[in-house]
């Protein structure tokens, strides 16, 4: 009878133990959000995993649109854990990223192991061909997709993929890539702002702008820019190599694996690199450290691998000065007093238009 009653009262005062631990969790609206979190990443992530060892069970023209569709989780997952930073404790989203990333990896695997992609191919150009009356019957010529007559200073559209009239890589196999590249081109005077869900695990590619304001607020996969002229580029951390080439009298402004910049003149480079920076055929470039401070930049430093605390931004090797002994003129530092602190307020100049 005594053992009955010490068995009911260790249940008792477990169950009240339990009860009080809820009633703790009601009143911290943390505790709430965050067990919210864990359940629904919990699910995301096993759907993943789920959706993933039944892929090899489809037929073969039904496997891109699944591995498309299993990248495009696995992005919302990474959403779910910038919507959810302000409560989460930074060991949390580390672990959360990490979940993610290893899937990430899974999935682009098993792509290449059952959808190899052959190498790209470019189409071939189209001839022109002059009739025999003299008349011109060369091919009409599309359009860019999106023209600056399109676009007005304070609009900051939404893009997949601006191109231009620039021929792009065609896929030989069909299949498509599961990340498309992301590119902005042919503009002037021109605001735009790519968020983190438009520009994540992507090529991002930025060409033959004149006076624009280019924000890239998220971690991209890589990042190249040519032919940028007296712009403004402001872009979060690159996972891996920023490669620039032709930009004449621009800011730019970004966190990176690796940089090259190639025949370039009067840039500012605000820089995050954790190797070298390299330049070649360059003039007037100055450097300084990193310092665009935007919503969510630490979640996307965390994202992108790279070390927020460590930057060499000071370490440039210029491949067309070849003397040990002195340094090379076509770059140096800026100095404190003309460092831009207020990147906001110098778009909004630049723009001359209130920022959308």
């Amino acid at each position: 009878m005594a053992m009955n009653h010490k068995v009911a009262m260790h249940f008792a005062a477990r169950d009240a133990e339990a009860l009080e631990r809820a009633q703790r969790r009601q009143e911290n609206p943390v505790a709430v959000a965050t067990a919210q979190f864990s359940t629904d990443f919990s699910e995301a992530k096993k759907g993943v995993q789920e959706k993933l060892e039944e892929v090899e069970t489809l037929e073969e023209s039904s496997r891109g649109s699944c591995f498309d569709q299993l990248l495009r989780q696995c992005q919302d997952m990474q959403k779910l854990i910038s919507s959810s930073s302000g409560f989460l404790s930074a060991f949390d989203i580390r672990q959360a990223l990490k979940d993610v990333h290893e899937l990430q990896t899974a999935v682009n695997t098993k792509q290449e192991l059952l959808m190899p992609r052959k190498r790209f191919a470019f189409k071939p150009r189209v001839k022109k061909v002059v009739s025999t009356k003299g008349g011109d019957q060369s091919p009409a010529r599309t359009p860019p997709l999106c023209s600056r007559r399109s676009l007005s200073l304070d609009r900051c559209p939404s893009l997949d993929t601006v191109y231009g009239d620039r021929a792009q890589p065609q896929a030989t196999d069909g299949a498509g890539a599961g990340n498309p590249p992301c590119g902005v081109s042919d503009l002037e005077d021109t605001t735009v702002t790519l968020q983190h869900d438009e520009v994540a695990v992507r090529d991002v590619s930025l060409s033959r702008l004149t006076r624009c304001c280019v924000r890239i607020h998220g971690s991209p996969s890589t990042l190249h820019a040519s032919k940028l002229d007296n712009c403004i580029l402001l872009c979060g951390p690159v996972s891996t190599s920023v490669f620039l080439d032709k930009c004449t009298n621009c800011k730019l402004v970004f966190g990176c694996q690796q940089m090259r910049l190639h025949e370039s003149t009067a840039c500012d480079v605000y820089l995050h690199v954790t190797s070298r920076a390299i330049i070649e055929e360059c003039r007037g470039i100055r450097v300084a450290p990193y310092n665009y401070l935007y919503d969510n930049y630490p979640l996307h430093f965390e994202i992108s691998g790279l070390n927020r605390f460590s930057n060499n931004w000071q370490s440039v090797d210029d491949f067309k000065w070849l003397s040990v002994t002195e340094p090379s003129p076509n770059w140096s530092t800026i100095p404190d007093a003309e460092r831009v602190i207020n990147w906001t307020a110098v778009i909004r100049a630049a723009s001359k238009a209130p920022l959308a």
